[in-house]
């Protein structure tokens, strides 16, 4: 027989990792779309800035 307290402790352990798992998972989620997010936005803005360049800027 588990006394008391640690058996306590180990449900609370339990759902400590109950409630961290799937928050660990949406955060390295949410990470990724972020960063694909600002990939894109970044190229957006290279290429924004190419045009930009060949339109505005007199030839040398």
């Amino acid at each position: 027989v588990i006394s008391p307290g640690i058996a306590e402790a180990l449900v609370a352990t339990a759902a400590g990792l109950f409630a961290a798992i799937p928050a660990t998972l949406g955060y390295n989620l949410f990470r990724a779309t972020i960063r694909g997010m600002t990939e894109t936005m970044d190229y957006f803005a290279l290429q924004l800035l190419h045009h930009l360049q060949k339109r505005l800027l007199p030839k040398k």
